[in-house]
């Protein structure tokens, strides 16, 4: 939720500020390779370019596979988009794997990122 929570569009969080929070969360490969990715910046230039605030109002897994200590999950991710009075849904889909031993954490995050919101394919 971390990452999906934007809630001024003028002055949104930082890469850095969002990657330590969700650091926890991931292997450290992971983390490396979303930060890499620009996956920390992409939700807060949406709302910065867009001028809506985000937020993650559900989230949806689905087990697909389990292996020994990896479980692999299909995801969507429910956000709503504000500006101004006006509410925006849209669905986030991925595909997460969580490793199962003592620390449970991610080790591949992908997204699907096609959604698009005025105009803005993110």
């Amino acid at each position: 939720s971390y990452q999906y929570t934007i809630e001024d569009p003028k002055n949104p969080p930082t890469a850095d500020e969002i990657g330590e929070k969700v650091k926890p969360f991931l292997s450290d490969e992971e983390y490396e390779k979303q930060f890499a990715n620009r996956a920390f910046d992409i939700p807060a230039e949406v709302a910065s370019k867009t001028n809506n605030s985000i937020a993650l109002d559900d989230v949806t897994l689905e087990k697909v596979e389990s292996e020994e200590e990896l479980e692999k999950y299909k995801y969507t991710l429910h956000l709503i988009f504000s500006n101004n009075g006006s509410e925006e849904s849209i669905d986030r889909k991925g595909e997460i794997t969580v490793t199962t031993n003592n620390e449970m954490k991610i080790t591949r995050d992908w997204e699907n990122r096609n959604n698009e919101i005025d105009d803005l394919t993110f």
